[in-house]
């Protein structure tokens, strides 16, 4: 990975998904505990032609963690032999890694983009749910991991805060991740998704006139910070037809400079604080 250029972050949300109940011989644990010690463990998954890996673990004075995931896999390089003037092959392994840190607050990863471990951070995010749910620390808990992308709502927000009218308003939600819900609306929903077992669920809201809009922008901020979907029906002008728009996977970004070995925890340290401060934007919190 070249160390010289800035890197380019992705921020995805990581929640662990709790039973209600567990066993008595296994007292709950709060998931910002969980993710820590899951973290320590080092997790391998391995396949058939590669393994994935984290490693670099760097405990950050409890705000969070710097850690590296990447792959091992074989490669054969082809070369030529200046003696004997024939080619051969030499089989070797390489490891592709990416720089990631982690806010244990919010429980915000950042992932930093490397084309030579994976095309887009999505699918690396991808194979961290795995690690993470491959670990003894979760399994122990009866958790489940989920890894999603966190969407920039300002775009969505812009365009239903200018509509002349809102008739209708979508939003998904899944399990509670219970100590960061919008509480007035996204929590009983949540709690009633849990009651069912779906994993997934919408609720609709329509108005012959026009819809609320603080509440709506609450609902948005929510979803978008835990990859749900957002769907509305506006009409952006008194006279225009309606029409329908979508909250768009347009990813949370940060970019900063490469780490430097020498200054690595306070790189570290400035980063989480980055990852918070965008994260806090997008659910407009202080």
């Amino acid at each position: 990975m070249d160390a010289k250029r800035d890197l380019k972050f992705t921020l995805y949300r990581i929640q662990i998904f709790l039973p209600n109940q567990l066993s008595l011989l296994e007292p709950q644990k709060d998931p910002k505990d969980i993710l820590q010690l899951a973290f320590e463990e080092k997790p391998t998954i391995r396949g058939a032609a590669s393994s994935w890996h984290i490693g670099n673990i760097l405990q950050a004075n409890g705000k969070g963690i710097y850690f590296a995931v990447g792959k091992k896999l074989p490669k054969r390089d082809d070369k030529l032999d200046e003696i004997s003037g024939d080619f051969y092959s030499e089989a070797h392994d390489i490891a592709p890694y990416t720089h990631a840190i982690l806010d244990l607050k919010y429980q915000v990863v950042a992932i930093a983009h490397n084309p030579e471990l994976a095309a887009d951070t999505k699918s690396v995010a991808g194979r961290l749910e795995q690690l993470l749910q491959h670990t003894n620390s979760v399994s122990l808990q009866s958790g489940v991991v989920s890894v999603d992308l966190i969407k920039d709502p300002t775009e969505f927000l812009t365009a239903l805060n200018e509509a002349y009218s809102v008739t209708r308003f979508q939003v998904s939600y899944g399990y509670p991740n219970v100590w960061d819900a919008e509480s007035d609306f996204q929590k009983p929903f949540q709690e009633t998704a849990r009651t069912v077992g779906s994993d997934e669920a919408s609720a609709v809201f329509t108005s012959k006139s026009d819809l609320k809009r603080l509440p709506l922008e609450k609902l948005t901020r929510a979803a978008a910070a835990v990859g749900k979907k957002v769907k509305a029906t506006i009409k952006r002008f008194k006279n225009q037809q309606p029409v329908s728009m979508s909250l768009k996977n347009n990813p949370a970004k940060i970019s900063t400079d490469p780490p430097s070995q020498s200054q690595d925890m306070r790189w570290a340290l400035e980063t989480i604080d980055l990852v918070r401060t965008t994260y806090e934007d997008i659910r407009e919190r202080e």
